[in-house]
C-alpha cells in the first residue's frame, strides 16, 4: 500500500492511499473534512487505460475506524479472492481470536491463515471474523462446530452443493433467502462477491413446474442493505395484495406482545411480524396468542423454547414431523378438558378419537 504523492480526488474527497491488487482492483482511502462523513474507502476496477471506475464506498467520521476498513478490505481481497481459493476450503475464525490451539489439525495441517488484530467484517459484510485458515480438504461438520468455525460461501463443497440445489443460481447470483406468497409471486435475496453491486433482491413468479421467473432487480452493495429491502419488500407485497406466505415459517407469540428482545433474530428472520389487538383465538381457536413472526427458515426447538413461541399447525417442518409420526400432535390436556365440558354442557357425547382434518382447519 503506497502513499499516493499527486492530489488526486473523487467525488470530493482526496486521496489518502492506494491499495492496488492482482485482479485490476484496488481500494483508497480519502478524506475531506467539510464532508459530513470526512473519510470514506472504496472498491475501484482499472481498465486497460488506467481509468478507474469507484465502487463500493463506505463512510467514517473517524480515521482509525476508515484506516482499519481500508486494510481490512484490501487483506481480504488480496488474499481471499485470488485463483488458488477454487481449490482451497477456507474456515472463518468467528467466535474468538486466532492462536496455536484456536483451529483443528485432525484433518491435516493448514495450508495457510491470517489472522485479523481486530474483529472485521468479511465475505463482503456478510459477517465478522478473527481470521481465517485455509485447508486443503473439506473440515468435518463437528469440528467445524467445535472450534467456532465458519465455512466460506465460495468453498468448492458449498459451492458445488449449492449448483446441485438447481435453479439456484441467476445472472451470476446465487438465490439465499426467498419467501413464496400464495398467489405464487414471491421475494428473493441473491449474492455474488465478484459483482460491482454484490447483492440484489428479485421480485418473482413461479409457475405450476416450480420454474421462476425473475424481474425488478433492486442491486446493493451490503447484506445489511438488501436485507433491509428484502424485508421490506416482503412485508410490503403482503399488505398491498393481502396474500400470506405459502413457503415460510409463521410462530406465534403465545405469552406476551411481539416486541424488542421477544423473540429470535436469525440469518433468515423475522422478514416481518404483526401484533393482534389482544391476546385472541388463532389457528381456528386452537390456542391464544398476541401476534406471530414470519421466518424464511425454521427455527431451532431451543430458540423456539427460550422465547415462548409455537409454530404454525402447517409449518413444512412441522408437517413433515407428524407425517414421520404418522399422527397429528394431540393438544394441550387443558384445552382437551375445556371442550370436554363444552360438550357436556351442551348434551352431547364426548369423542375419544377426535381427529382434526387440516383442511378443515
Amino acid at each position: 500500500m503506497d502513499d499516493t504523492k499527486q492530489k488526486e480526488t473523487v467525488r470530493g474527497y482526496e486521496i489518502k492511499q492506494i491499495a492496488p491488487c492482482k485482479d485490476n482492483r484496488g481500494f483508497i482511502l480519502a478524506e475531506n473534512q467539510n464532508a459530513r462523513s470526512p473519510y470514506v474507502t472504496m472498491q475501484y476496477i482499472q481498465d486497460m487505460n488506467d481509468r478507474r471506475k469507484y465502487l463500493l464506498e463506505r463512510y467514517y467520521l473517524d480515521e482509525y475506524n476508515a484506516k482499519k476498513d481500508f486494510i481490512t478490505r484490501t487483506v481480504e481481497h488480496q488474499y481471499g479472492f485470488d485463483a488458488e481459493r477454487s481449490k482451497t476450503y477456507r474456515y472463518y475464525a468467528t467466535e474468538q481470536k486466532m492462536a496455536y490451539n484456536t483451529y483443528p489439525r485432525e484433518n491435516g495441517e493448514p495450508l495457510g491463515m491470517i489472522a485479523f488484530s481486530e474483529c472485521a467484517p468479511v465475505e463482503y459484510g456478510r459477517f465478522t471474523a478473527w481470521g481465517y485458515i485455509d485447508y486443503e480438504k473439506p473440515l468435518p461438520d463437528n469440528l467445524i462446530n467445535d472450534y467456532g468455525l465458519r465455512a466460506a460461501p465460495d468453498n468448492p463443497d458449498l459451492r458445488s452443493a449449492a449448483q446441485a440445489r438447481g435453479n439456484t443460481f441467476v445472472q451470476g447470483y446465487e438465490i439465499l433467502r426467498s419467501v413464496l406468497f400464495e398467489d405464487n409471486r414471491g421475494i428473493a435475496l441473491g449474492s455474488n462477491p465478484t459483482a460491482p453491486d454484490p447483492y440484489v433482491t428479485w421480485q418473482f413468479n413461479e409457475d405450476k413446474n416450480g420454474k421462476r421467473d425473475y424481474y425488478w432487480g433492486n442491486y446493493v452493495s451490503s447484506i445489511e442493505k438488501a436485507t433491509s429491502r428484502y424485508e421490506f419488500r416482503i412485508a410490503d407485497y403482503h399488505e398491498l395484495n393481502g396474500v400470506s406466505e405459502k413457503d415460510a415459517y409463521k410462530y406465534y407469540s403465545t405469552q406476551r406482545p411481539v416486541d424488542i428482545s421477544t423473540f429470535p433474530k436469525t440469518e433468515n428472520g423475522p422478514v416481518r411480524f404483526e401484533n393482534f389487538d389482544k391476546r385472541e383465538d388463532v389457528e381456528q381457536g386452537q390456542f391464544k396468542a398476541w401476534g406471530y413472526l414470519v421466518y424464511d427458515a425454521p427455527l431451532a426447538a431451543k430458540q423456539i423454547y427460550d422465547y415462548e413461541l409455537r409454530p404454525a399447525p402447517d409449518n413444512f417442518d412441522y408437517v413433515i414431523a407428524k407425517n414421520k409420526q404418522g399422527q397429528t400432535s394431540p393438544k394441550p390436556i387443558s384445552e382437551q378438558l375445556a371442550e370436554a365440558a363444552k360438550l357436556v354442557e351442551r348434551g352431547e357425547s364426548i369423542k375419544t378419537d377426535k381427529k382434526q382434518n387440516r383442511d378443515e382447519r
